[in-house]
């Protein structure tokens, strides 16, 4: 009677087991499919008669570049959320002009899953012109981004430039992307004008899932030559400088949805300038930071916001404590504590949408703050139609007990469109955009067409300065975009405004140049620790 009850105990137990796992166990992968379409498919609405002679032009993404983003393997069980992060790692690769992930299901243990990737256009080599706030730049660009097949990029780019006579300027660079089939990326960049050299690499391997475990890397910059100083009633001067710089850093994951990290970075940097006056923060020091981060997140597949490209938009949050040690290297560096932090948080409300960030950070030294930051940006958008909607982006950025050289500049690249450039610079700035977005239903071949209307509006001002008694500045204009959908990126969209100075009552010229202004959403990503607010806007 007593081995009966066992083994009734022991059989109940084994159902039990076995109706739970059927409430929660996963699909298994039976087959994966893979189709892999050339930029100009004959399926499309965009194909003509040269397609096929347009396509022999372009090597087609090698399969293992996609596998090696493929989240799933055959036999093993599907997570649910695996097939929505492999679509979305393969379209933020910019690789492609579309991307689906389709489970099938057979039956209800078991799927066929078929993923198909369709190229974009990865050779680009065009003009430029670019023109706005009383300076130009004319050139050429070159840019692959799929060297054969292989994801892997290289960009160059020369252009002559009448901003502060500087002239021919270049750039070279390039990204060995998953070196050897492993998870490290090898990137370069070199850049060089008359008055400036910068050269700068990257070994690391980066968090490249909502998974990924662990990330480090090690990079180096060598730059030399004259940064500019401006004013409002001179001639901006230039200032000779040499920068060394090398560092290290290694993070750690943990948690696959609602994700914690542990980062630690090291930072040593040899600084040499002409004028003590002319001194940056903590220039010849060494920086040994920790940080302690949070991240959360959804995503929602989207159209026509920034383009006609299909976007992730993310919705969630992300947080970051850092507490670290910088100290001297050599007889004029800097020791202090330091502490920062940084929170974001973004929030879908019907059709709108708002995301904000707020950033602060300071130095101790025996208990004397220095070198105090704080900064606040935020975009928000709503969605009056499939095709019409209104964006705003704030962005405020203050200091205190800055005893160092600081430059911002409020001008035409930092978004008040119609203003000449360099003439605005203070320490503390403001700036705020608003546009309203068109997307028409137009197709002209590869290219579509949007319209906005914008108003910008901002201020600057130094330390020393109330901001209650400073000029907020204002312009008005409009203008059109002319999208590739053959290309990803700022290059897939040339950017035409006209601004009205409401300062100087006068109109600003056209502004001709690429990408948006900004992203009407956020991003929530990891961070590595950083000192807040060392930007300073030299060119």
């Amino acid at each position: 009677m007593k081995k009966a009850r066992i083994f009734s105990s022991f059989a109940i137990t084994i159902i039990a087991f076995f109706f739970v796992h059927s409430l929660y166990a996963q699909v298994s992968v039976r087959k994966i499919y893979l189709k892999r379409k050339e930029v100009f498919d004959s399926s499309g609405q965009d194909w003509f008669f040269a397609g096929n002679l347009a396509n022999s032009f372009h090597t087609l993404t090698k399969k293992y570049v996609i596998d090696d983003e493929i989240l799933f393997e055959q036999g093993e069980e599907l997570y649910n959320d695996d097939a929505e992060e492999t679509e979305r790692n393969l379209r933020s690769s910019g690789l492609f002009s579309s991307v689906t992930v389709q489970v099938d299901t057979i039956d209800d243990r078991t799927a066929d899953i078929t993923i198909t990737t369709q190229d974009i256009w990865s050779t680009n080599l065009f003009p430029v012109f670019n023109v706005g706030g009383g300076i130009s730049s004319l050139g050429g660009f070159f840019r692959e981004i799929n060297f054969a097949g292989t994801g892997s990029s290289v960009m160059a780019q020369a252009l002559y430039r009448t901003e502060n006579s500087i002239g021919w300027d270049g750039i070279l660079t390039g990204t060995y992307r998953r070196v050897l089939r492993s998870e490290i990326n090898f990137s370069f960049a070199l850049s060089a004008h008359r008055y400036r050299t910068v050269q700068q690499f990257s070994l690391f391997q980066p968090f490249r899932t909502l998974s990924s475990p662990l990330s480090f890397g090690i990079s180096a910059t060598n730059s030399f030559g004259s940064d500019f100083v401006y004013s409002s009633t001179a001639v901006p001067q230039r200032t000779p400088y040499h920068v060394r710089r090398a560092e290290s850093w290694i993070s750690l994951g943990m948690q696959r949805k609602d994700r914690l990290f542990f980062s630690a970075y090291i930072a040593l940097e040899d600084v040499q300038r002409v004028s003590p006056t002319l001194r940056q923060p903590y220039d010849n020091s060494g920086k040994i930071l920790l940080g302690f981060s949070s991240l959360q997140q959804k995503f929602a597949k989207t159209l026509k916001l920034n383009g006609y490209e299909t976007e992730d938009m993310a919705y969630g949050g992300w947080g970051t404590a850092i507490i670290g040690r910088i100290f001297p290297i050599g007889s004029q560096g800097e020791g202090v504590y330091y502490v920062g932090g940084q929170i974001q948080q973004s929030v879908g409300i019907g059709k709108g949408y708002l995301f904000g960030q707020l950033t602060g950070s300071s130095g101790f030294e025996r208990g004397n703050p220095r070198y105090t930051y704080q900064e606040f940006s935020g975009v928000g958008h709503y969605r009056f139609s499939e095709n019409f909607l209104i964006a705003s982006r704030l962005r405020q950025q203050t200091v205190w007990n800055w005893n160092a050289f600081r430059q911002l500049i409020l001008d035409n690249d930092a978004g008040l469109r119609g203003y000449a450039a360099n003439t605005l610079e203070g320490a503390n700035r403001i700036i705020a955009n608003t546009e309203l977005r068109v997307y028409p239903q137009t197709d002209l071949w590869i290219f579509k067409l949007s319209g906005v209307v914008f108003h910008d509006i901002g201020t600057i001002w130094k330390q020393s300065d109330q901001i209650f008694n400073m000029r907020f500045y204002n312009a008005i204009g409009g203008g059109i975009r002319i999208h590739n959908t053959k290309a990803s990126g700022a290059e897939a969209i040339i950017r035409i405004d006209v601004a009205y100075n409401a300062h100087d009552k006068s109109f600003g010229g056209i502004i001709l140049s690429t990408g948006q202004l900004f992203s009407i959403f956020g991003t929530h990503t990891f961070k590595l620790p950083e000192v807040y607010g060392m930007t300073i806007d030299s060119e």
